[in-house]
């Protein structure tokens, strides 16, 4: 077999679905996987974050505007949930100052990153990211900021992983999906995103295929991977989160062949949708997968915050994903709250994450892909 690797960049948007905004999916860039995820208003529980703790604090926080980088363009999944949460930040935190939302574009989310980690530890600057996207950009490349230090707030949502396959591939589950994995084209919004780097370490973790056998079509963005598997360019797409995949599969015609996640159940917003759970697998290291490339949106900040800022925004942070107007408004315009977590959560899958990803020899790949 001769290994293909094709570089298409295309302005080209798809004609009967809208643009990568209206999908909601421009800039999401990685995946992820878990167990029995449900809407919003059922997932929304303890965050350990100090729900109720209305001790007054010594320090005058917020005093100023208080602004979140999102590391992507408008109209993405980032950038969706940014600009959501702004205005119940604003009516949870103590003081009355304005939450504001700042794109800042380049380097798969690196630029962005960047600027936050050397902003002023005040507690003014925010941003929002992905636990498994900023592991792997940073063991993948030469970057000036180190995630395990920034002060971080918690987790909005964490929803899993999906594999989107088009009707026309007519894959029938993993097996199948395996035995044909050298004759798909595999769609990424470029080099180095979680559709790239997911579908390589699934391979490695699993043992089923080496990173030789896939035939990456690399795209400029997922409004172009989209174009792409609508003209029959591509067969396959690794999404994340799901929430992102079910309007893939809605949008095109195509379906979630599988989803790293346990089953779930009727209660779910993924019931009835993918044809096969990876829960229900006894496939090796296909558990680990799953969790540690789950897709995690989280809210952090530069390294050095106060413990008593951080508690202010911790404890903002934890009424938010309670607060029923919000929960109501994130799911009518496709942005579920799903599974939110603690900032003790997000560093401990993190942890977990630089531990797998940044030994022998999976840190040799992922630097390899990049």
């Amino acid at each position: 077999m001769v290994r293909r690797k094709t570089v298409i960049n295309r302005r080209e948007i798809i004609a009967s679905i809208g643009t990568a905004a209206t999908l909601g999916l421009a800039g999401c860039s990685s995946s992820n996987g878990g167990s029995n995820d449900t809407a919003a208003s059922e997932t929304t529980g303890d965050t350990g974050n100090g729900e109720g703790d209305e001790t007054e604090s010594s320090v005058d926080y917020p005093t100023e505007e208080v602004e979140i980088i999102v590391p992507y363009a408008t109209g993405g999944g980032f950038d969706a949930y940014a600009r959501l949460t702004a205005p119940y930040l604003e009516k949870h935190l103590p003081n009355d100052v304005t939450v504001t939302v700042k794109n800042v574009v380049g380097g798969g989310g690196v630029k962005g990153t960047t600027e936050t980690y050397n902003a002023d530890p005040d507690g003014h600057t925010l941003m929002i990211w992905d636990a498994y996207q900023g592991v792997t950009q940073q063991i993948g490349r030469n970057v000036g900021y180190q995630l395990q230090e920034m002060s971080h707030i918690g987790a909005v949502t964490q929803s899993p992983n999906s594999l989107i396959s088009m009707e026309s591939a007519g894959i029938s589950g993993w097996d199948d999906f395996v035995n044909r994995i050298d004759e798909l084209n595999f769609a990424t919004q470029g080099v180095g995103a979680i559709s790239h780097t997911g579908v390589v370490l699934l391979g490695e973790l699993t043992g089923a295929w080496a990173e030789e056998d896939v035939n990456f079509v690399h795209y400029g963005g997922t409004g172009e991977a989209l174009s792409g598997l609508e003209r029959g360019e591509a067969d396959v797409f690794l999404v994340g989160p799901a929430t992102s995949g079910l309007k893939v599969v809605k949008a095109l015609n195509s379906e979630m062949t599988i989803m790293f996640s346990d089953p779930v159940g009727e209660d779910s917003i993924y019931h009835g949708v993918p044809k096969q759970y990876s829960g229900d697998l006894d496939i090796e290291n296909m558990d680990q997968y799953a969790r540690l490339t789950r897709f995690r949106r989280f809210f952090t900040g530069p390294p050095g915050v106060p413990e008593e800022i951080l508690e202010i925004q911790r404890n903002a942070f934890s009424k938010i994903i309670q607060d029923e107007e919000f929960l109501q408004e994130t799911s009518e315009k496709g942005r579920p709250i799903v599974n939110p977590g603690s900032a003790d959560q997000v560093s401990e899958v993190m942890g977990e994450q630089f531990e797998t990803f940044g030994s022998s020899p999976m840190k040799g790949i992922i630097q390899g892909v990049f």
